[in-house]
């Protein structure tokens, strides 16, 4: 009796471990409060997290969960003023010891860009996914060719 409920609780313990599937649902998730500018997202940044930055291929930016949360607000509206949206390809996800590894690339709307690089570490604790790490390579000027859609959004974010 003792060795089937031992059992009974690895197989439980396993079913309620969160798997890639999972991970995958969360992110799509999480990209789908960005697009629309909902800045709850943001929460579910660990606070520790690393948030590492390559700007213009040269300059490397980093900051931690605990500083993106305090800019959430500010960020989803200067992200709505110049209508970001970002779409990704390529999705990959890789288990790791304690959580996953999504590994994509990136495709800035704003920007016309794509970031072949990007990666997100996120971790299950509780009954919430916490994101403890994210990469990603962006461009200070856009890549897209001029057109009245780009000079509105441009004029949007002139003073932000």
């Amino acid at each position: 009796m003792q060795f089937s409920a031992a059992i009974l609780l690895a197989t439980a313990a396993v079913a309620a471990t969160p798997g890639a599937d999972d991970a995958r649902a969360f992110f799509d998730d999480f990209v789908g409060r960005s697009n629309r500018c909902d800045a709850s997202g943001f929460a579910h940044y660990d606070p520790a997290a690393a948030l590492q930055t390559l700007r213009d291929g040269n300059k490397r930016q980093e900051i931690t969960g605990e500083q993106i949360r305090a800019m959430g607000a500010t960020a989803t509206t200067i992200a709505k003023r110049r209508g970001e949206q970002n779409a990704f390809e390529d999705i990959r996800i890789e288990a790791r010891d304690d959580g996953y590894r999504i590994l994509a690339t990136r495709i800035s709307s704003a920007k016309c860009t794509r970031d072949p690089n990007y990666r997100m570490d996120i971790v299950h604790r509780g009954d919430d996914w916490r994101i403890v790490a994210e990469y990603t390579e962006t461009n200070s000027l856009t890549r897209c060719e001029p057109s009245k859609r780009l000079a509105a959004a441009l004029a949007r974010t002139r003073n932000t």
